[in-house]
């Protein structure tokens, strides 16, 4: 705590009086000197000025101690109704949430939201937007559920505009988390914009998924900052306006261009293309992933639990990662290999560029709620994603997928989908793949592309089944094509399609019916379009 007693001064240069004679006319100058050196305050005083009083002379008004002030986006009391939903993903897990202050201060501790039934010990960390640990702390003395606490034996400065991350780890994997999470604000603290809670599964390292659903997962930073406001005694506190860097509401994506006109003719931007690979027709797990007798080589994972590609240009062939691959270099290929965890181009804020083919992405068993591939800037041939929640993430710009085998599957609370769009930008290509969802039962769509973000989009000569509506296309703009796709009969829970009609170009879809081998037995009828 700052001392609120006026320190002493000792003035450089003071001499102590001496007691020598001073001679009579050094004595009178001083005299002079001293009465004319007096007489400005009084001369500044009677000039006044415009607002003040030529009468009375005013005291200075004493400047304001500056106070150190602590907020957070929740406190300990701060109760939900209805409490925030509990999952259960049976796998260690790191859930964080993003934020930023508008003005240095120190981050003092972390807070997290124990869900019901949660067990096990708990670590809590701070993160910069580059993944740097910048301090932990164990949670001691804990309640059955509810809000927990942990202050850091030192504070950490933070600097004000810049992206942190607060989490905690939980060997359990229960958890507290809300979907549609809103924008968080508190003092000069707000969360990051469009990814609010993010998670890692596997052994405590920086969180940096997120679900495009924006879950919440209540983790709080305890924020301090010098406050050095005066506050006045004859009126209650006011409440302090945002900074002018920091916008009053919060930021709305940029409206996209205006939608089309629909046309029923080709559009000539439209890539031309040719099915590549073995697959007779569609893509089946036969004829996608590692090519069989492949000899691969097992990297050692050194980012926790993946394997972190930091060069540009590298080419990985022939290799199996026991965990997640995560790129952040540019220009990465990645070919004829396994990867058991999930292959992920984005760091921080920044998304890699890379290519993935003739491979299989996922476990041979078991379920990963997390999406195969992502993020953005990718070309993905040829690839077998499976255990895997989600299949492919669509962020950004720049994707092109084709030729590649999905199969999906599902735990408790999860919304599987085979591509799902979340911020997306220009240029997503999906085309002819097959998504088979019918073994997944916490679902959305095999084709989910409903992100408002989303411009230019080709969804062509897939093969699709399953799903609450299988085909859902909204909120695109641009050129959208969904041309030549074949969706199995009867496979999806309330209808086949979902989708903004009068801007969509649409045309040559089918209802079918297949074999065990992915092989079209017949065709049932057209599939016709339906908002």
């Amino acid at each position: 705590m700052a001392n609120t007693h006026s320190p002493r001064h000792r003035v450089e240069g003071e001499d102590v009086p001496s007691r020598r004679r001073v001679p009579r006319v050094r004595l009178v100058v001083m005299v002079a000197c001293g009465l004319a050196i007096a007489a400005i305050p009084v001369i500044s005083a009677l000039k006044g000025s415009p607002d003040r009083p030529v009468s009375a002379v005013a005291p200075p008004t004493p400047k304001a101690t500056p106070k150190m002030r602590e907020v957070s986006f929740w406190t300990p009391t701060t109760a939900f109704k209805p409490a925030p939903p509990r999952h259960a993903d049976g796998s260690p897990v790191e859930l964080g949430t993003r934020f930023t202050a508008a003005q240095d201060g120190w981050v003092a501790g972390i807070r997290f939201f124990k869900a019901s039934g949660e067990k096990g010990a708990h670590t809590g960390s701070l993160w910069d937007a580059t993944g740097r640990r910048l301090a932990s702390i164990a949670f001691t003395a804990e309640s059955a559920s509810g809000w927990q606490e942990a202050r850091f034996g030192k504070t950490v400065p933070i600097k004000g505009g810049e992206v942190y991350t607060v989490s905690y780890h939980s060997d359990h994997g229960t958890y507290a988390g809300r979907p549609s999470a809103t924008a968080l604000r508190s003092g000069p603290l707000s969360s990051a914009k469009g990814r609010t809670g993010v998670y890692m599964y596997g052994k405590s390292r920086f969180p940096h998924k997120s679900n495009p659903r924006n879950y919440n997962y209540f983790v709080d930073p305890i924020y301090q900052w010098w406050d050095d406001q005066p506050t006045l005694p004859t009126t209650s506190t006011p409440t302090p306006s945002a900074p002018t860097a920091t916008p009053s509401a919060t930021p709305k994506r940029e409206k996209p261009s205006p939608k089309p006109s629909p046309s029923t003719s080709k559009p000539s931007t439209e890539p031309s293309y040719e099915p590549s690979g073995s697959c007779p027709g569609y893509p089946t797990p036969d004829c996608t992933g590692v090519p069989p007798g492949t000899d691969l080589v097992t990297k050692r994972l050194n980012d926790g639990g993946a394997y972190r590609v930091k060069t540009a240009g590298t080419v990985l062939d022939g290799v199996h990662i026991p965990g997640d691959l995560l790129i952040t270099a540019n220009n990465v290929t990645v070919k004829n290999s396994r990867i058991d965890g999930t292959v992920i181009n984005e760091w921080g804020t920044t998304h890699y560029s890379f290519k993935i083919s003739d491979s299989t992405v996922g476990p041979a068993t078991g379920c990963l709620t997390a999406p195969g591939v992502g993020e953005s800037d990718f070309t993905a041939t040829r690839v077998l994603v499976r255990g895997h929640g989600d299949g492919f993430r669509a962020s950004g710009d720049d994707i092109v997928i084709r030729d590649s085998y999905v199969h999906l599957c599902s735990r408790p609370g999860d919304h599987s989908d085979g591509i799902q769009t979340y911020m997306t930008g220009k240029g997503l290509v999906f085309q002819h793949n097959t998504v088979d969802q019918r073994d997944a039962k916490d679902i959305t769509a095999p084709i989910f592309i409903t992100d408002p973000g989303a411009v230019n989009v080709s969804v062509i000569d897939n093969l699709i089944m399953g799903g609450t509506y299988a085909l859902q296309v909204k909120n695109a703009s641009g050129t959208v094509v969904v041309r030549g796709n074949k969706l199995v009969n009867k496979s999806w829970v309330y209808g086949p399609v979902e989708a903004d009609c009068s801007s969509i170009n649409w045309s040559g879809n089918t209802l079918v019916t297949i074999d065990d081998n992915y092989r079209v037995t017949s065709t049932v009828g057209p599939l016709p379009c339906r908002s």
